[in-house]
């Protein structure tokens, strides 16, 4: 039995949450304990947990780097695993896989293909290099049994349920200030990433593409044939979505919801087809759940609009064009035409779909702790102290350990219906205490689970 405590830090609860826990059961099974932290606990964690090891979803910017070279001082493993680890263009991967900073250490990276394993190794990001492994997505393992049962619900009616996914993460940053909008062009690798250098016709890409929405909905609604869905990104705000159906009649209403708060591979799971715009890891996602696609076109920006998604899925670039479209889909909903191309992707870029990808993680991250046997020198200061039992205090309420009390009242008073500070985002988008507790129960409670 291992006395080893391990801190998984979450940056997105809706897209990241369920994966980490699953990642958690597997390692509470080899005899660990799991603490699973909003990102911004990142310090907050190492009082109140004492870990052995963290596992973090980047290491490219300045603060991580720093928490990086911290962690390793006080004899605490680094381990890294990617929220988004396709890495598809050559300029992204090399950026996700150099030195950013000189102080920067890791001693597990897990990868979710072998191209990004070469090119860390390539550029000697982790110290061992053979501790950088290729594990696939741990998340994308509910979509194969028997873990799928954590998100299979019962049908409530007949009528079609279409996902549509939108994918306007910045086209808030249209109406934002200019010295915000040179905030996100410095968290978007801050030049150093060639697709992200022109960030303002990105932004304005996002801005129009959410504009022209709502032509390819309408139709969709009239018919009175379907369920929708919209599952905004983890970064979008949905005063638009919100705005647009509280416009519709009381008839149409009830024919289209937002869900925010629904994880993707319920969403995916759950529906009959999905509808993505442009390109969009749920049509990856979707494809590994055996689900027909669509892709939605909008202003076919090249870093949005790419080659590898054109060629996997129908193109629907005009609403009168649409229902047709859902409707051979759902009649031939093997797309057998486009199998081989996706199946070939999958391989390349996500390794294995086999289930068993969470486990592979949990796995390696036993034999490396195993092999270091760390044997961490935890902070003994009062303000350390202080965050600890800050961290502690605030599980008692179900808050997180950055919260604060006007995002607090702020949440009770307008919800996500508002115009969304960065603090207030980060606020929203943190894992709770019960969320995560009840995550890992969930996978618990999954039969015929290994």
């Amino acid at each position: 039995m291992t006395s080893h405590t391990i801190v998984i830090l979450i940056d997105h609860k809706g897209r990241d949450l369920m994966g980490a826990a699953l990642i958690a059961h597997h390692l509470e099974r080899l005899g660990y304990v799991v603490h699973l932290e909003p990102l911004q606990s990142f310090k907050t964690s190492i009082p109140a947990w004492k870990p052995s090891l963290v596992i973090v979803n980047h290491i490219v910017h300045a603060n991580m780097a720093n928490y990086s070279a911290e962690l390793h001082k006080r004899g605490i493993l680094v381990a890294c695993l990617l929220n988004e680890g396709l890495c598809l263009s050559d300029s992204n991967r090399k950026y996700m896989s150099e030195r950013q900073y000189d102080n920067i250490h890791c001693d597990l990276f897990l990868t979710w293909n072998e191209l990004h394993t070469q090119e860390l190794i390539k550029y000697h990001f982790v110290s061992p290099p053979e501790h950088t492994i290729t594990v696939g997505c741990p998340r994308f393992d509910f979509y194969q049994k028997p873990w799928d049962q954590a998100f299979l619900k019962q049908r409530k009616d007949s009528r079609i349920n279409i996902l549509l996914n939108t994918t306007f993460a910045i086209a808030h940053f249209y109406d934002r200030s200019e010295e915000e909008q040179h905030q996100l062009y410095k968290s978007m690798g801050d030049g150093q990433i060639r697709e992200t250098v022109d960030y303002k016709s990105l932004i304005k890409a996002h801005h129009d593409g959410l504009h022209k929405l709502p032509e390819f909905l309408i139709p969709l609604i009239e018919s009175a044939k379907y369920n929708i869905i919209l599952r905004p990104h983890p970064r979008e705000e949905l005063s638009f979505y919100n705005d647009f159906i509280a416009r519709l009649p009381a008839n149409q209403k009830a024919l289209i919801r937002v869900d925010k708060k629904e994880s993707i591979q319920s969403a995916i799971l759950n529906a009959d087809i999905v509808l993505n715009c442009e390109d969009c890891t749920t049509s990856v996602e979707s494809w590994i759940a055996n689900k027909p696609t669509i892709t939605l076109t909008f202003e076919k920006n090249p870093v949005f609009f790419t080659k590898t998604y054109a060629e996997r899925a129908p193109q629907i670039d005009a609403p009168d064009k649409l229902i047709a479209a859902i409707e051979h889909a759902l009649n031939h909903p093997e797309q057998e035409e486009y199998k081989a191309v996706r199946d070939d992707y999958l391989h390349q870029w996500l390794y294995k779909m086999d289930g068993k990808r969470a486990l592979s993680a949990a796995e390696s991250i036993h034999r490396v702790i195993t092999e270091l046997d760390p044997q961490p020198d935890f902070p003994k200061d009062f303000t350390s102290m202080r965050r600890g039992l800050k961290l502690r205090l605030n599980h008692l309420f179900n808050e997180p350990s950055h919260s604060q009390f006007k995002h607090f009242i702020k949440k009770r008073l307008f919800g996500e219906n508002c115009k969304q500070s960065i603090k207030y985002r980060d606020y929203l988008k943190a894992v709770r205490p019960n969320e995560a507790s009840s995550a890992i129960e969930k996978i618990r409670k999954i039969k015929n689970a290994p």
